[in-house]
């Protein structure tokens, strides 16, 4: 089985454009914290910066660094699962770039923040049950009949539009040997034996 993308078009009303531009404000304010903290403290775990930037409660004491705070009322009106996948990407960025270091690929590297242009999409993890979360579950959208979320979704906006990319799996095709062939370049022009 091959996995392949496909993007569909979702046709929010504007309530709900609302709240899907929050999402992703959210997710640029959450991952810019997380590469904050990680600048300051070297700290970059989900499971630690989760405690500290995704919950409202926790029983743990909270220790931010110099001149970072707790998160503001308006970020905890986007879903947990959101905040938390933000943060895992991040974790997955730094392991990423720590290896590339410890193999010699690179010589240092400096997690950036993300900015607003460069940022058109957030990820959502979860199965088909929880895609439908936070009121995104009336949203219409065109796409195959019969189609099934079994994976992580990425929601993008690209030009204004709306789209829902959603992996899916395919069997390729059967491959039958022909035997020998002749593959040509795409500068020759004589044909070559």
């Amino acid at each position: 089985m091959i996995r392949r993308m496909r993007k569909y078009r979702l046709f929010p009303t504007a309530e709900q454009q609302t709240k899907l531009r929050n999402f992703m404000g959210t997710y640029h304010w959450t991952y810019n914290q997380a590469v904050a903290h990680f600048r300051k403290t070297n700290v970059y775990r989900a499971d630690v910066l989760r405690d500290l930037y995704v919950t409202k409660t926790t029983r743990k004491t909270r220790e931010y660094p110099e001149e970072m705070g707790s998160p503001p009322d308006w970020a905890f009106g986007t879903p947990k699962s959101f905040r938390y996948n933000t943060l895992r990407k991040f974790q997955t960025n730094v392991k990423s770039a720590f290896s590339n270091k410890r193999n010699g690929n690179i010589s240092h590297f400096r997690i950036n923040f993300k900015s607003r242009k460069e940022s058109r999409f957030f990820t959502i993890y979860e199965d088909a049950n929880y895609a439908t979360i936070a009121s995104l579950k009336d949203i219409p959208i065109r796409c195959d009949p019969g189609l099934e979320i079994t994976n992580e979704i990425q929601i993008t906006n690209t030009n204004g539009f709306w789209y829902a990319v959603i992996p899916h799996f395919v069997r390729p095709s059967n491959f039958e040997n022909e035997g020998r062939c002749i593959a040509l370049g795409p500068g020759l022009k004589a044909f070559m034996a």
